[in-house]
């Protein structure tokens, strides 16, 4: 299966934020490519749990207080991230 998303972190070319490969689901948050926001994406193809999930919005809203996340999948609905609006 290909993913788009996988694909664009395997080269990324947009602004890293933090890389935090060390809680119960892995994730990045990075610039997305396409509306330019950052964007939460877990490194696995499965649903993060709930645990793992509130560890990642926390550390967005740590980084962005100005933003709330935006849990609605666009153009990609196949591979769990968010957007942080």
């Amino acid at each position: 299966m290909d993913c788009e998303l996988c694909d664009i972190l395997e080269k990324i070319h947009t602004k890293v934020y933090l890389k935090h490969p060390n809680t119960i689901e892995p994730f990045i948050i990075l610039e997305c490519h396409t509306c330019k926001v950052p964007m939460v994406v877990f490194l696995k193809h499965e649903e993060p749990s709930e645990v793992g999930t509130n560890i990642a919005v926390k550390l967005a809203m740590e980084l962005f207080p100005d933003k709330k996340p935006d849990f609605r999948r666009r153009q990609i609905p196949e591979h769990p991230h968010f957007h942080m609006r």
